[in-house]
């Protein structure tokens, strides 16, 4: 298991910054085995904070089991534990700990469609109060030896390039990103003013340079700064159909 002391300023900056975790919140922490200090660090966290900590283990050698054995019904069956927990839970956290990316490869890609199909009840529920402020979540990379070995890197290696790109070598990573969430907040006001954006980039290494022009007319631009996913550090307006321009007017640059 990976034993690592910026682990507890993950959890610190997933429970107080990214979820805010507060007095008598219900907090699920989602997480494999191979992630448990990872797990007792957010738990510690979470309990610090005031809420109340449950963990809910994750097993993909269990779901592959189910998936390849699995009758239809079995398949198709949601789990009524699972779905009461994300219609009472306060917030969830998630470690994503994969162990062997190809584990579910050789799967009946039909029988994996039928099972994510059933948790299409759990998902609606899941949005829709994510969508009113009922439930927050975050979720986070925790470095194993299986995402090592698909980076190409050792476990020590994969570990500093997460860690550092989640600011935690800094003193106080949770500063460190609500400024960045300050910065990207001016971009996006800066950007819902704006009608057309062009977005350009120089030819390089024989292959053609990028000079588009699209409409973004009322779109509503949204600031990710590790509030949901951990890291981040991007802005983002959902798709309303590329309009191709020609006029120049009113219109913002991007350089790439």
């Amino acid at each position: 298991m990976l034993q690592d002391p910026r682990l507890t300023k993950l959890a610190k900056t997933l429970v107080n910054y990214s979820t805010g975790v507060k007095k008598g919140d219900v907090v699920a922490i989602y997480a494999a085995p191979v992630a448990m200090p990872g797990v007792v660090a957010v738990y510690e966290e979470v309990l610090r904070a005031g809420g109340h900590p449950v963990w809910m283990g994750i097993s993909d050698e269990l779901d592959e089991l189910k998936l390849r054995l699995g009758s239809e019904d079995q398949l198709k069956h949601l789990s009524p534990i699972e779905l009461h927990t994300i219609q009472t839970i306060d917030v969830r956290i998630k470690l994503w700990a994969e162990e062997n990316s190809r584990a579910y490869t050789t799967v009946d890609p039909a029988r994996q469609a039928m099972a994510n199909a059933a948790r299409r009840e759990w998902l609606n529920v899941f949005m829709d109060r994510e969508s009113k402020g009922d439930l927050r979540w975050v979720g986070t990379a925790y470095p194993t030896i299986g995402m090592a070995q698909d980076a190409e890197m050792s476990l020590s290696e994969y570990a500093d390039f997460v860690f550092r790109a989640g600011l935690l070598d800094h003193p106080d990573p949770a500063a460190s990103w609500r400024k960045i969430h300050e910065k990207q907040q001016s971009l996006c006001e800066w950007l819902n003013t704006k009608k057309d954006v062009r977005f350009r980039a120089p030819a390089c290494d024989g292959h053609d340079g990028t000079d588009l022009r699209v409409s973004v007319d009322g779109s509503n631009w949204v600031n990710c700064a590790g509030d949901s996913n951990f890291p981040d550090g991007e802005v983002f307006a959902g798709p309303k159909g590329v309009e191709v321009l020609s006029s120049d007017e009113d219109e913002t640059e991007i350089e790439v």
